[in-house]
Parts: C-alpha cells; structure tokens; sequence
C-alpha cells in the first residue's frame, strides 16, 4: 500500500486491534455466565442455541410460571404468534404480530436459521419439518415457524427441566 494510505489507515487498524481485545473479553464473560447458568446450561442442549441465546431467552422469560406453564402463550409474548382478522365464519391469519421483545425473536430466528444450515443429527427432525413447509409455504415462512417451534420447545424445556431430546413417557389411558 502507498505509505500515505498506510497513515490514514493506521489510527483504524489500532481500533480494530482494541474492538477485538473487547469484543474477545465480552465472549468469555458470556460464556462464564452461560457456564454457572443452570438454565442456559438445559437450553443450549438445544439446536442452534449457544450462550446468548440462551442467556437472553432465560432473562426475557424471566420465569416459566410467568406463563402459566403454556408454551403457546410464551410464543405470543414473543410476537412469533400469526395475526388474526376474523368475524363470523371468515378467518384470516396474517403476518407474525412482532410484538414483545425483539432482539430475542431476531437470535430465535437467527437459530433457526442455523438449524435449517446445519448438519446435526439433533436437528435432522426440525429440520426435516421446516424443509417440508418449505416446499409449501416458502423458505422465509419457514424459518420464523422453525424460530416459533423453537420458543416452544426452549419454554417446555425450561419448564420440564429437561435437555433437548430427552424422551418423556406418554401417559396412557387405562382402557
């Protein structure tokens, strides 16, 4: 490079150099947090879920029971429930309604998207089920139901205190 560019460009490689040093330093207090966290420690047995993820969903949730123990309301407070406009026999489904906390639905479906990506055995159901409404629907709509699926199984996981893959038995009616 020519030295006057070298000049100019020097004070922005020194910031570079420290925005590393920073960013190096809040990845390690993320992961120490995430390592003494017994949530996270269950949530991250999930696909696509690393420390921040899990973090951040632990602290937006706040508790399960917030809920009523129902995954399907968590997912609303989420806004990654469908919009309705309906009356009398007619009923519409539009767009998610984005309510609620938005940085954590955005990692959601940044994590979707890494299972829809990836290549892991734990996923290969979810991402079976998202590739299949796919083909119907459309990759985008796909991926923010994938995100939707997944705030329902980090919520029941959370409160089932359970890790991912974990088969619960069925109950079985005496007939």
């Amino acid at each position: 490079l020519p030295p006057a560019l070298l000049t100019t460009l020097a004070p922005l490689r020194t910031w570079l150099g420290e925005l590393n040093g920073l960013l190096t330093a809040a990845d390690a207090a993320v992961n120490d947090l995430a390592a003494n966290d017994t949530v996270a420690q269950t949530l991250m047995t999930a696909p696509g879920v690393g420390p921040v993820v899990a973090l951040t969903f632990a602290a937006v949730l706040d508790d399960p029971a917030r809920f009523a123990g129902d995954a399907a309301r968590a997912s609303a407070f989420l806004g990654l429930v469908p919009s309705e406009d309906s009356s009398a026999e007619r009923r519409l489904k539009g767009h998610i309604t984005k309510t609620g906390p938005s940085d954590l639905r955005a990692l959601l479906v940044q994590a979707s998207w890494t299972i829809w990506r990836g290549r892991s055995a734990a996923a290969a159901d979810l991402r079976a089920w998202a590739h299949a409404l796919a083909k119907r629907r459309g990759r985008r709509i796909a991926i923010v139901a994938l995100a939707r699926r997944l705030s329902r199984i980090l919520f029941a996981m959370w409160r089932d205190q359970t890790a991912f893959g974990v088969k619960r038995p069925r109950l079985t009616s005496a007939a």
